[in-house]
């Protein structure tokens, strides 16, 4: 018998999906480039709209980000590590080290961001990080470090789309309660 988060809103399996979600799953698969949909996404199925804006937010502001992807990727671990999201922290996790990201710089993003370089992306992660935990504190000075380090009016709207992204994806899974996909777990264990 198959397990029911405490939400009690068990994932759409891929099996059951129709219309529009069955496009939407075929969406996810073929550009993460992944054999299964995501748990996240398959318990926002019951929502089809919120399946698809779900979807939309992250192919476009994550997979299309002109960011480099690893740097993305760092962002929103550090982001859902910070906020003790499991589910996120574990999926960005496996997907920076899938990106080349080394197991020192993951140290750091979990646990000492003052510890992260080169500065630049010090500076990145720190401002995304602040602008995801506690935007209203963000002053001139914290858009002067990222603007030293070469981070332009294009970029540094992405950094704060992707520090929103990160609260809203944390936010749906840990309010839905979704547990860590099983191949997400298996990988982290291996």
């Amino acid at each position: 018998m198959e397990k029911r988060p405490a939400s009690g809103i068990t994932p759409v399996a891929e099996a059951n999906a129709t219309g529009a979600v069955a496009d939407e799953y075929a969406d996810i698969r073929r550009v993460l480039e992944l054999p299964f949909v995501p748990d996240l996404f398959k318990t926002a199925a019951h929502a089809p709209e919120v399946l698809v804006g779900t979807w939309a937010l992250e192919r476009n502001l994550f997979i299309e980000s002109t960011l480099p992807l690893p740097l993305a990727a760092m962002i929103l671990y550090a982001i859902s590590a910070a906020k003790g999201c499991e589910y996120s922290s574990s999926a960005h996790y496996l997907t920076c080290r899938s990106l080349g990201v080394e197991d020192s710089v993951l140290r750091s993003l979990r646990d000492d961001l003052s510890a992260l370089a080169p500065a630049r992306i010090h500076a990145i992660v720190s401002f995304a990080s602040k602008a995801a935990l506690d935007p209203q504190s963000l002053g001139e000075a914290d858009y002067d470090t990222v603007r030293r380090h070469g981070v332009g009016d294009r970029e540094l709207v992405e950094i704060v789309g992707l520090a929103a992204l990160g609260n809203y994806m944390d936010t749906l899974a840990d309010g839905l309660k979704v547990e860590v996909d099983e191949i997400v777990s298996q990988a982290l264990a291996g």
